[in-house]
């Protein structure tokens, strides 16, 4: 019977892979690496919804490895930072959490620190749209994303703009006052 459940288990092992990630040193958790895997509902346990956002951080950081050249090992230290992050700020109240409000300030980190490392390689996790597990991040990843080029921008065009207006100002300045010394 032992045997024949032990069996069972280590099938179940082999057929789903997962990644271990070590939060704390007394804590750990494990998220399946399948990208088919359907989100789990918005009510749950605190370590269900440490699982959903691990999960989504984990196929949102691997689709912008090839372009950022992310390798596992630093792809395993945002996804712990990020999700200790996350479950200090984790509150259960009658067995629900409030995720998509984690979700929407976890998704936000998840942009700020691929912004501050990797440019403008936060446009490619916009690019697949498909996978259902990370519908809710890339909904504010989208929002957050545009907002936060927007402001870049703004801000880019008032440098460039104050930077021209001196430069031909000052310019035109020196023309001047050599076509008055020169007359």
């Amino acid at each position: 019977m032992n045997t024949s459940q032990s069996h069972t288990k280590e099938q179940e092992h082999h057929e789903q892979p997962f990644i271990e990630m070590e939060l704390q040193p007394s804590v750990s958790i494990e998220f399946k690496v399948d990208s088919q895997i359907k989100p789990v509902p918005l009510e749950g346990t605190e370590k269900e919804a440490l699982l959903f956002i691990a999960t989504a951080i984990y196929h949102i950081f691997k689709r912008t490895r090839a372009n950022a050249g992310l390798s596992d090992r630093v792809i395993a230290t945002y996804i712990s930072r990020l999700v200790t992050q996350t479950r200090k700020g984790l509150t259960v109240i009658e067995g629900h959490v409030p995720r998509l409000e984690k979700a929407r300030s976890l998704a936000k980190s998840v942009v700020n620190e691929l912004e501050l490392r990797y440019g403008n390689i936060v446009k490619h996790m916009l690019l697949d749209r498909n996978s259902r597990l990370e519908a809710v991040f890339i909904n504010c990843l989208r929002k957050h994303t545009k907002r936060h080029f927007r402001e870049k921008m703004d801000s880019c065009t008032w440098f460039w703009g104050v930077t021209l207006f001196l430069f031909y100002g000052s310019l035109f300045i020196v023309v001047l006052v050599i076509l008055t010394v020169g007359v």
